[in-house]
């Protein structure tokens, strides 16, 4: 694999190497969201005048994001989670392909269909039985 980080990668041997495109072509977008994440940063810090920032990302684009930020001599903090459980961990090549419960709603984006499928029931959860529908 070509588009992992140097200290993740792997030599992975697959009989029909076709099977990678899907995954090269993804990761190669999130490397380039790596780059843009950090124009924009740039952008707006340049903009706004200031000399502060919050960034919050994947965990993916942890490594590129801190390499643009150190060689533009930028002080960063990492904040990470404490992870107890990776339960739902077999859920994500299913999610890599698409295959999710709201895919039915897919229109524009995967976000926007997530939205729709969600909301519903988020708002359910917050109905009362005095409040008004």
């Amino acid at each position: 694999m070509k588009l992992s980080r140097e200290k993740n990668k792997r030599d992975f041997r697959v009989s029909d190497p076709a099977l990678w495109e899907p995954a090269q072509h993804f990761y190669g977008l999130a490397l380039e969201r790596d780059r843009a994440m950090f124009r924009n940063l740039d952008g707006q810090i340049k903009k706004s005048g200031s000399k502060t920032a919050v960034v919050i990302a994947g965990g993916f684009h942890l490594d590129g994001f801190k390499e643009q930020l150190q060689k533009a001599g930028c002080s960063y903090l990492v904040v990470r989670p404490a992870m107890k459980s990776l339960a739902g961990r077999e859920l994500y090549p299913d999610l890599m392909r698409g295959r999710v419960s709201y895919a039915g709603m897919l229109k524009d984006n995967f976000y926007d269909a997530l939205m729709h499928a969600s909301l519903p029931n988020s708002v359910a959860t917050f109905r009362t039985a005095g409040s008004r529908k």
